[in-house]
């Protein structure tokens, strides 16, 4: 009886690790995304509980009281709140550069004209190999099209 249990266990394990693997080759990158994301923050979990460890146990060998819960967790929410202000002083930083570059990049207006100004430039589709103003004006006089025109509406034009 035990050896039809082993059996019926080896084989549930088997389809348990097979459909595992086949889950974990359809998701292979969303998982490796996932880690290179939390991996600073799961070091950093490491490396402060291995700390907390030594510091603990270097405490307790000597004899000395640790302090209270509250002491722990007062401590612990203090370095939380430097943790949470840094991260915040460095996403408000990151969103006002992006902003700064964002302002200087050259913004455009677009719009159909029927007219062509003397001194502007003039967009339009191949009309031929008459492109002089005048041969345009004449065209749009005889309501063959529209033009399109391009305005610079940043504050940093550039001449």
């Amino acid at each position: 009886m035990d050896v039809i249990i082993y059996c019926l266990l080896s084989l549930v394990t088997g389809a348990l690790i097979i459909l595992g693997y086949e889950w974990f080759i359809k998701r292979k990158d969303q998982i490796q995304e996932k880690v290179v994301k939390y991996v600073y923050f799961a070091i950093a979990l490491v490396v402060l509980t291995l700390f907390g460890v030594l510091v603990g146990a270097l405490i307790n060998s000597k004899g000395e009281e640790l302090g209270s819960l509250a002491d722990w967790v007062s401590a612990i929410g203090t370095i939380g709140a430097f943790i949470w202000g840094i991260a915040a002083i460095t996403k408000q930083t990151n969103i006002q550069r992006a902003l700064n570059v964002e302002s200087k990049r050259p913004r455009f207006s677009f719009e159909l004209t029927d007219n062509a100004p003397k001194g502007e430039i003039i967009m339009r589709p191949y009309i031929g190999l008459e492109t002089t103003t005048d041969a345009i004006e004449e065209r749009l006089n005889k309501d063959e099209g529209f033009l399109f025109r391009l305005y610079n509406i940043s504050d940093n034009q550039r001449l």
